[in-house]
């Protein structure tokens, strides 16, 4: 049941001790909030006991519900400080062909010296890393779930031929209330219906933002209106900065060195909905770049390159897809 950490239990506040102890450490990790990795679901005590009043846990009914609280939150310190180490997601459950070395993390040394110290909260605020690529991801996770809080943005609807600077449309209305919500249009510029000004600007700068070529935009946009369906993409790899692709590629015979997500010209997807062999033909009959299809980890690969076309675990095709005349 607990494997790696099963003869080092640092039991965070049981015996004499470990008095006064129980509510700051409740509160240490409780405070972590969506990064806390808290007992897994099988544990439903644990996450009972770290959702419960505080006032409700001081005081155990006896030395076995003492002896329980103690194993739960200390399972849950470990378990974080092991996620914040390696991941909480293992990289081979997404793709098969990726092996990452995983480091050999020994975190409880260091919660013994924390709570020895009673800097447990101190302790748990080091272990996420400093690293701006982890930084960057982590305030938009944040951003993400607070605009998901306040009831999301509006649904775009598909549409069936790309929307060109100054044209007039329905969807311009909804697509500048989405990007007032992302933070790149001020608040009195969300009624217009002309796509120029304010809203064109606000447009780029979320293109910019998130550094994808606007090709590959235009034909997510043509691919979802084949798809005839609303429902937003489900993004599996985007653009991609050069270091991390050289983990990859080096990870992986599947990735290639010159990527094209290093230049946000590609992107992996999958659509809610939709059957991936479905979307694999759709993006095939466009015929506006390279497509991947990888039936084994359930994602299409689209971008904006030489088109042509490959299958997961086959080389890919050496005869290029002639364009249709234009």
């Amino acid at each position: 049941m607990y494997p790696l950490f099963l003869a080092s239990f640092v039991y965070l506040t049981s015996g004499r001790s470990g008095r006064g102890r129980i509510r700051p450490a409740i509160l240490a990790l409780t405070a972590i909030g969506a990064f806390a990795t808290l007992p897994d679901p099988a544990h439903a005590a644990g996450a009972a006991l770290c959702s419960n009043p505080v006032s409700q846990l001081s005081a155990p009914r006896d030395e076995a519900a003492a002896g329980q609280r103690d194993l739960l939150l200390t399972d849950a310190a470990l378990r974080y400080a092991r996620d914040m180490a390696n991941g909480r997601v293992e990289i081979e459950s997404l793709e098969g062909d990726v092996d990452f070395p995983r480091a050999t993390v020994d975190p409880v040394p260091g919660l013994r010296l924390a709570l020895a110290q009673n800097r447990l909260s101190a302790w748990l605020a080091t272990l996420p890393s400093s690293a701006p690529e982890y930084r960057r991801p982590v305030g938009a996770y944040t951003h993400y779930r607070d605009l998901a809080a306040k009831g999301g943005w509006p649904q775009l609807p598909a549409l069936k031929v790309s929307l060109k600077p100054g044209h007039s449309s329905p969807i311009v209305p909804l697509l500048a209330r989405r990007l007032v919500a992302e933070g790149d249009l001020g608040l009195n510029d969300n009624a217009a219906e002309n796509l120029d000004g304010e809203v064109l600007e606000a447009l780029k700068h979320f293109q910019a933002r998130h550094d994808m070529d606007t090709h590959l935009l235009d034909l997510l946009v043509v691919l979802r209106g084949k798809l005839d369906t609303a429902e937003p993409y489900h993004v599996i790899s985007g653009y991609r900065s050069p270091k991390t692709n050289g983990v990859l590629a080096r990870a992986s015979h599947g990735v290639a060195k010159r990527s094209l997500h290093m230049e946000g010209r590609a992107i992996d997807i999958r659509v809610p909905g939709r059957d991936l062999k479905l979307v694999h033909g759709a993006a095939l009959a466009l015929r506006r770049g390279r497509v991947g299809y990888y039936p084994k980890t359930d994602f299409v690969h689209v971008d904006v390159g030489k088109v042509r076309h490959w299958r997961q675990g086959r080389e890919v095709q050496a005869a290029c897809l002639r364009r249709p005349a234009s």
